[in-house]
């Protein structure tokens, strides 16, 4: 008998073979594959190519747009078009350039206001300030830019206009008031004569600054009449303090903000030494309204502090003493001088 075991039946050692149909499954696949790799493949050069343009291309047209349009000497429309570069390259630095470049058109047309805004904004930049000194020169002239430089406390300064000579047919002849403070460019002022006649309040009543009828007429009869809009942007908005009268308990109100107002009891004895310099003339108009005058021509002005009692307010009489006590809030014959603060160089 054989030592070799017989094979056994329906069995078979050799590997299977693959059928065709497994072969062409594969190929499908294998193709799938490169069509899919080949898609991603696309999207990622879309991709970049679109990233290039929104990072690369159209900022650098856009850019050069810009430096178009300022070497053109459209300023405004480079500015704006450096400005939505938000940054590209050194479109900044460009904007700031056809900005100073705008500022010296407005300079040599003659439009000093708008340039002097327009180099102000630029903060210093290249020789702005140099300009901005050129623009005031420009705009006030040589002789009154330099006395604005250098006015002192007790100087005079013109600034308005309102009727003086009661000649309503010459028209409003300007306004000269006295420097009492000067802080940096902004100065208080107080009109060198008596201007008008009007009561402290009517009628006969209780009454502070903060409720009293001169406050009003003084902050829009007397403002518009006697100031353009543009004297009227000069001058400040100032918290004027409720000062009480020194020689009697009477409540003075509250603070107010105003452009003009009058002096305070304690604000006459600070800002003039003495008697002879509070002393004041009327003006023609002033005397025609009704103000009272001494045989000097002196008038009394009134101050917004209360007298002795709430019904009365005091004043500066001729000989230029103050008077605390205080006469009626509806006194008739009253003259009124004017304060305000401006500044010198809006």
């Amino acid at each position: 008998m054989s030592d070799i075991e017989p094979r056994q039946s329906g069995k078979d050692d050799r590997a299977p073979m693959e059928t065709p149909v497994d072969g062409k499954q594969k190929k499908t696949g294998k193709k799938k594959l490169r069509i899919a790799l080949g898609a991603v493949a696309a999207l990622l050069i879309l991709a970049v190519a679109t990233l290039l343009a929104i990072k690369v291309i159209v900022p650098n047209l856009r850019y050069r747009a810009a430096v178009q349009l300022y070497e053109d000497g459209k300023y405004e429309e480079a500015i704006a078009a450096f400005k939505a570069l938000d940054g590209y390259m050194d479109s900044d630095e460009l904007a700031r350039d056809a900005a100073y470049g705008a500022a010296v058109e407005l300079y040599e047309a003659g439009k000093f206001e708008e340039a002097i805004a327009a180099f102000r904004a630029l903060d210093g930049y290249r020789d702005s300030e140099a300009q901005l000194e050129n623009c005031y020169i420009g705009k006030y002239g040589e002789e009154q830019y330099h006395q604005i430089l250098n006015l002192q406390p007790g100087d005079t300064y013109t600034f308005g206009a309102y009727e003086q000579d009661n000649d309503m047919a010459n028209g409003k002849e300007p306004l000269e008031w006295i420097v009492l403070e000067r802080d940096g460019n902004n100065v208080m002022l107080i009109s060198k004569y008596a201007l008008d006649c009007q009561p402290y309040h009517d009628p006969y009543a209780n009454v502070t600054w903060e409720t009293c009828y001169l406050r009003g007429w003084l902050n829009d009869t007397f403002l518009n009449e006697a100031f353009n809009p543009e004297e009227q942007n000069s001058i400040l908005i100032t918290t004027v303090t409720a000062d009480s009268n020194p020689a009697y308990s009477v409540s003075p109100g509250n603070d107010t903000c105003d452009k003009v107002y009058l002096l305070s009891i304690p604000e006459a004895n600070t800002y003039f030494a003495t008697d002879a310099d509070r002393q004041c003339k009327g003006t023609e108009y002033c005397y025609a309204q009704g103000v009272a005058k001494d045989d000097d021509g002196n008038s009394w002005w009134l101050l917004r502090s209360p007298g002795y009692e709430s019904r009365l307010a005091a004043f500066v009489n001729s000989y230029g003493s103050i008077s605390n006590r205080g006469d009626g809030v509806n006194h008739t014959r009253s003259a009124i001088r004017p304060v305000i603060w401006i500044n010198l160089l809006p």
